[in-house]
């Protein structure tokens, strides 16, 4: 159970940030595993496919190619290629409709990793403005709550003791009269 523990703590934990070890009260939890788990999909979602389209863009090759005349040379036919995909020029054929614009497929990765960055803002905004007073805060009620039950503890043993002395000094004086 203990293995299964840290390996969820291990998956959904923040894979850019890691927690801070240096608090007294590490069983506290500042962020709720909702948070960590919609951070870790809105965040890694867009990584994963940033990943797979450039993944795709080796090993498949571009997704834009020029078709140059068949009397160029190869170096023409890699300039030629080269300049479609700087210029990202949208031609419609004659039979076909219109396709989507050619600028999205040259930016997506790259509005991915806008996406991801903007996904990941909030995070950020929580972990370094609100989580530090929040923690600092949660540390004191934890200290007093320490000390309260310190002092409840201390009280109730004095307790008992007061009421054991006041039970032997009455049986005593019970005996005593007794005796009497």
């Amino acid at each position: 159970m203990a293995i299964a523990r840290v390996a969820t703590e291990y998956v959904f934990s923040d894979f850019l940030l890691k927690e801070q070890s240096d608090s007294k009260y590490k069983g506290v939890r500042l962020e709720l595993a909702t948070d960590k788990l919609v951070t870790f999909i809105a965040v890694g979602l867009p990584l994963l496919l940033i990943s797979l389209a450039f993944a795709q863009e080796v090993s498949v090759g571009t997704q834009i190619t020029c078709f140059p005349p068949t009397n160029f040379t190869l170096r023409q036919a890699a300039y030629v290629d080269s300049f479609c995909w700087a210029a990202v020029e949208h031609h419609p054929t004659e039979n076909g409709p219109d396709s989507a614009p050619l600028h999205l497929h040259k930016f997506f990765p790259y509005i991915l990793l806008l996406v991801a960055t903007l996904m990941y803002i909030p995070a950020l905004f929580w972990r370094f403005t609100a989580a530090p007073s929040l923690s600092s805060d949660l540390s004191f009620i934890m200290e007093e709550l320490d000390r309260c039950y310190n002092r409840a503890i201390r009280l109730a043993k004095s307790l008992t003791t007061k009421q054991d002395k006041d039970i032997f000094a009455s049986r005593s004086t019970r005996v005593q009269t007794e005796t009497q």
